[in-house]
């Protein structure tokens, strides 16, 4: 009933859920988007269907501006969740999304070709299951880059992301507590060392 997925998220309450049809969605109220520190999902319209997950696309491209697809920063716990998503394009720290004094739930997503990398956590504590993060690129964290935060990482799979600067062409963990369960690593890079992490 809106046509961006902003301004539904400005009318959603606490528990609501805004799902997003399938389609390519770009330009202002479908990036840079902003929970507001509200506790609601924002999904595909079946987080459980790859072929749905890969249709529902948020493309950050902006020739004219850097943009990423979610900033978390309003203090957003694990019931405020990203779940079915595909991601693209973001450029600027945390290309597809960011959390920042927040922890939110990522799932079922595909984050792909962000070149600010994929997830910027900084004092985050986040769950992350089931996605893809591929042919994402950074300095440090091409896939997820994490400070001084907790992260829950699970069945995720990291295939050719890279750290162009330094360190992590996967996951770059500076102070932070990772507990990775059945991921797979497969072709990410980094200039000096930690290929994965």
């Amino acid at each position: 009933d809106f046509n961006n997925i902003q301004a539904a998220i400005d009318d959603a309450s606490n528990a609501d859920t805004v799902e997003i049809r399938p389609g390519t969605h770009t330009g202002e109220g479908n990036r840079d988007i902003d929970f507001l520190g509200k506790a609601i999902t924002v999904r595909s319209i079946d987080p459980n269907d790859p072929n749905i997950v890969g249709a529902t696309i948020i493309d950050c491209n902006d020739a004219n501006g850097l943009h990423r697809g979610f900033d978390f920063h309003s203090y957003e716990g694990t019931d405020s969740r990203v779940d079915g998503l595909t991601i693209m394009y973001g450029r600027r720290e945390g290309g597809a999304i960011r959390c920042k004094f927040s922890g939110p739930t990522i799932r079922n997503c595909r984050l792909i070709a962000n070149s600010g990398g994929a997830l910027y956590c900084d004092n985050a504590t986040c769950v992350i299951a089931n996605c893809i993060f591929a042919d994402n690129s950074t300095g440090d964290g091409g896939a997820i880059a994490s400070y001084s935060s907790a992260l829950a990482i699970s069945g995720c799979s990291f295939r050719e992301n890279g750290a162009s600067y330094r360190y992590g062409g996967a996951i770059f963990n500076s102070n932070s507590n990772l507990v990775l369960d059945n991921c797979t690593f497969e072709a990410n890079w980094a200039r000096y060392r930690g290929g994965a992490l």
